[in-house]
């Protein structure tokens, strides 16, 4: 009786290569395009990139659901805009921003910030401090509105827990309410 076992496992071998060169063959539907470490592309549909990265995982760009696109240089720079909104971090925590519609801000390190404010009634709110020298808000209303310097003079309204603080050559005077 001859051996056929050296011709079934050739068979077989001959089968699984045959298979893994008609799947190598086939035309893939890929959902990445990809030339790394140059540039690497995520698309959903083709002709429709929803992600990119360029030169590694330095420079990016996504959009996610809501059409908010995110992009930024790592890790020096992120921004994010999206529905009348944009939002930027340079060095985060240094510099932020944020802009949408009747308001921004800017801040450097939480230590200058300065704020804008539009009511539904068109009545404009400024507000700018350098912590923990200088403190102002302008609202065109006397009385809501401060400049502050510490340790010189200086009143600020409803702020810090309290209705207002006043004082002239802190800590001499001081005056709360």
């Amino acid at each position: 009786m001859p051996d056929t076992t050296l011709t079934k496992q050739t068979h077989v071998r001959l089968l699984v290569w045959l298979v893994l060169l008609v799947t190598l063959t086939v035309p893939l539907h890929s959902t990445e395009l990809n030339s790394w470490p140059f540039w690497v592309g995520q698309q959903s549909k083709p002709g429709n990139l929803d992600a990119w990265q360029a030169v590694g995982p330095l420079f990016f760009s996504k959009t996610s659901p809501g059409d908010r696109e995110i992009s930024g240089l790592r890790p020096l720079w992120l921004q994010t805009r999206g529905e009348g909104n944009q939002t930027g971090y340079l060095l985060y925590p240094l510099f932020t921003s944020q802009k949408e519609a009747g308001y921004s801000s800017f801040s450097f390190f939480q230590l200058v910030n300065q704020r804008r404010h539009t009511d539904a009634n068109g009545a404009a709110t400024r507000s700018f401090d350098v912590w923990p020298f200088y403190f102002s808000r302008e609202t065109g209303d006397p009385a809501t509105s401060y400049h502050a310097l510490l340790p010189i003079a200086g009143t600020i309204k409803n702020r810090f827990g309290k209705d207002r603080l006043e004082w002239y050559a802190f800590p001499l005077y001081l005056q709360t309410e």
